[in-house]
């Protein structure tokens, strides 16, 4: 396995994750997202981006797919 921190990869920049992820993996385990509820209707953009295009991204670049929310979303 291998951790990816924000270093490694901007999520913000969608556009890096499938040449992050080159050689697909058997499974990504998501555990990012915006969850500043205030905030993400300020940064309605960064928002959007990180907590449905780069989750979409990731899902396309592997075999299989965990994604890990808050009880902001689903409860």
């Amino acid at each position: 396995w291998r951790y990816v921190s924000q270093a490694d990869l901007n999520l913000l920049q969608t556009d890096l994750i499938a040449t992050y992820f080159r050689e697909k993996p058997k499974m990504i385990i998501n555990f990012s997202a915006f969850t500043a509820v205030d905030l993400a209707e300020q940064k309605r953009n960064e928002s959007y981006r990180l907590n449905a295009l780069a989750v979409r991204e990731l899902a396309k670049s592997c075999e299989h797919f965990i994604h890990i929310s808050t009880d902001y979303v689903f409860s």
